[in-house]
């Protein structure tokens, strides 16, 4: 089957399943695009996680090396708070959970990398358990002060026994309060709480010391009072019994504490060294491993230029195939919209010939689609007017006995022909019927013409009498109605009047109203200034009040709230006086306004009065006055019949000759109608009778 003759569905789903196929061919490849850019973003975005996640680690160790060191290098810390499990801190979390594997799908090369770095992150945790071991919160210091003080308290027990052994010294000078020597401020300082807290065996060697450092004091009291006392013999033998035993042991639990000092000191030396050999060496190293991680996920991850370069060139790989289905389907779309528009323009012209009367108008289009279908439609139609035309113009020369075929039950055209052609058939035997009639009719007009004339000329004279009498009836009534006319005119003169009266009233009592309402605000202003008066009067005896507080200080003030007083109390008395005038005021506006509301009552009840009067009068105006047009109605009326007698005396004769004009015009009328070739055509018009017509005269009486 050829374009031409193809069906317009079929033409339409060639068309636009080409065009769907063509949709569809560029929606798959749009797809494989879009894929591969979220594919290609997928990838970069992971990536971008994976470096920020190893760059986030790398700096998490970095912080937790920085509190170490802190740790380390404040003495005022006491302690550690970094993680030493390489398996929950957060890239060990990662490294032995999900992430690590997740990465190593995403860049297998990262697999050796993260298998090296292991056993410098677990050296690295496990470095700071060894530095919390060995590490101790110990002043340096320390240690020089326990020896200066070692040597004080040796010093002490030498002042002593020089002092029994040598004859020259006669003054001993020696601390017998175990507070107030240097060690002593030592001991009950506050300082030695903090080594308490953080060192328990700091606190046996403390608890030991106290008590012998301060027996060993007390013994150098007790030497003193021997020998102020003279008993040199019994400070000898105390000597050697007491006070060399407390300062032996004095100086043992010292010495002690020396040792202690020193293993302390040892131990930090020993935690340094660990951070400074294991820990920096393994930060150190996972640092670099890092760092070739993302390295390794550069070199085998997009990158987001690769990205957005492989974007780009696919955005322009659809645009070109876009122009391309573009341009395709607009060619599809042009063909397609030819073969159908074409054929329907040649229709519509066609159609558009018929429809201006020409029916020599012709198609020549030949294809079986459905516009085929609609021309071979548009063909019969005409040929259905060329007949219906031919049967119409028999019609205008006459011939009504042409014959009407119909095409079916809806050929409306054929149907109103065939009614038109029996509608026009009895229509014109009816014609020929009704001339018949209007001759017999036109005899009967005549004869009553006659009669109508000599009954005219009685009605004339009995007229002429009636009219005389309407007249003088007609002249009465219109004096009676200038009378009322007259007296309604004064009555309507004094209900003016009154009005005005009334409305001069009505603007005295608006006067009143707002005289009484200024009194009001009046009032209402005294009112106010008896409250000033009030207050200012209350402001006087505060300011006395105060004044009097003031002492001498305040008496000229005082005297000046006197006088402010004084003239508060004068305004309230010429508040109160004006606030009676003005309520006596307000009373005689009160009586005066109540005075003229009734002259105003009895004022509306005479313009009541006088309207009601006006009213009647007018009523009995408007009476006489449709009396007296009654009455000239009666006379015109009058005239109007003998006017009228006297041309039906005229008319007769008028309708007697239009009665033989009429009788000529069916003959003529008949006449006409014989031209039309009837389908009864054996039905013949009379001929027409002549009528005689005999014209008489009357007497016209004259009117006065």
């Amino acid at each position: 089957m050829s374009w031409k003759n193809l069906k317009i569905q079929g033409k339409f789903v060639l068309g636009f399943g080409f065009i769907i196929v063509l949709l569809i061919v560029l929606s798959v490849i749009s797809i494989y695009n879009i894929q591969q850019i979220v594919s290609n973003a997928e990838s970069v975005i992971a990536g971008n996680m994976l470096k920020s996640t190893i760059t986030q680690r790398e700096v998490d160790h970095l912080n937790w090396e920085a509190e170490l060191s802190d740790f380390l290098n404040n003495s005022e810390s006491s302690e550690l708070h970094v993680q030493q499990d390489p398996k929950l801190c957060a890239f060990g979390k990662w490294y032995y959970g999900e992430g690590r594997r997740e990465a190593e799908r995403l860049v297998p090369q990262l697999a050796g990398t993260l298998a090296e770095v292991e056993p410098y992150h677990t050296a690295l945790h496990e470095s700071a358990g060894l530095i919390e071991q060995n590490y101790s919160v110990i002043n340096a210091e320390l240690g020089s002060f326990l020896r200066e003080k070692m040597m004080d308290h040796i010093n002490w027990k030498l002042n002593i026994l020089n002092f029994l052994t040598d004859d020259d010294i006669t003054v001993l000078s020696v601390h017998t309060d175990p507070t107030t020597c240097n060690l002593g401020l030592w001991l009950y300082s506050d300082n030695i709480d903090v080594i308490k807290k953080n060192h328990s065996d700091f606190n046996k060697i403390y608890d030991k010391l106290i008590p012998v450092h301060q027996k060993m004091h007390e013994a150098g009291a007790q030497f003193t009072d021997y020998i102020d006392s003279g008993e040199i013999v019994r400070a000898t033998r105390y000597f050697h019994n007491e006070i060399e035993f407390y300062s032996s042991e004095t100086l043992q639990l010292i010495g002690q504490m020396i040792v202690w000092h020193d293993d302390e000191m040892e131990k930090m030396t020993k935690s340094r060294t660990i951070f400074s050999s294991d820990t920096v060496p393994s930060l150190q190293n996972i640092q670099l491993k890092f760092r070739r991680m993302i390295e390794i996920v550069n070199e085998n991850i997009m990158t987001e230029d690769i990205m957005l370069a492989s974007g780009q060139a696919a955005e322009v790989t659809l645009l070109f195939i876009s122009i391309i289905i573009a341009v395709i389907a607009i060619i599809v779309a042009f063909v397609l919209a030819t073969a159908i528009i074409r054929p329907i323009i040649k229709c519509v012209n066609f159609a558009e010939q018929i429809s201006t009367g020409d029916l020599d108008a012709s198609l020549d289009i030949d294809q079986k689609d459905q516009i085929g279908v609609l021309c071979d439609s548009l063909r019969t139609v005409l040929g259905g007017f060329r007949d219906k035309a031919a049967i119409v113009e028999k019609f205008a020369e006459g011939d009504l006995t042409a014959e009407i075929i119909t095409l079916s039950e809806k050929d409306g055209l054929g149907i109103s022909l065939q009614r038109m052609k029996n509608d026009l058939n009895m229509l014109i035997g009816q014609i020929v019927t009704a001339v018949d009639q209007i001759s017999s009719g036109s005899e009967q007009i005549a004869e009553a013409s006659q009669n109508l004339s000599e009954g005219a000329a009685s009605q004339a004279s009995s007229t002429e009498e009636v009219s005389v009498m309407v007249n003088e009836i007609s002249g009465q009534a219109a004096q009676n109605s200038d009378n009322a006319s007259q007296a309604r005119g004064i009555s309507e003169k004094a209900t003016l009047d009154a009005e005005k009266g009334n409305t001069n009233m009505g603007e005295v009592v608006s006067i009143m109203e707002k005289i009484n309402g200024g009194a009001d605000e009046t009032k209402k202003i005294v009112k106010v200034i008896d409250d000033i008066a009030f207050q200012i009067n209350l402001l006087a005896l505060n300011a006395n009040v105060e004044a009097a507080r003031a002492g001498k200080y305040g008496k000229g003030f005082a005297v000046v709230a006197d006088e402010v007083r004084n003239l508060a109390v004068k305004s309230a008395q010429a508040a109160k006086e004006t606030s009676e005038k003005v309520e006596e005021s307000i009373k005689n506006i009160q009586n005066g306004s109540n005075a003229v509301e009734i002259s105003a009552t009895q004022l509306k009840e005479i313009v009541n009065g006088s309207k009601q009067v006006s009213e009647i009068l007018a009523e009995i105006a408007a009476a006489s006055k449709n009396q007296d047009e009654g009455i000239s109605q009666a006379t015109s009326g009058l005239d109007q019949i003998d006017k009228i007698t006297q041309e039906n005396t005229g008319n007769a004769e008028e309708t007697a000759a239009a009665s033989e004009e009429l009788s000529s015009q069916s003959l003529q009328l008949k006449g006409l109608v014989q031209r039309f070739k009837l389908v009864d055509s054996e039905r013949a018009v009379p001929a027409p009778k002549k009528i005689e017509y005999r014209k008489s005269s009357f007497h016209q009486p004259t009117l006065n």
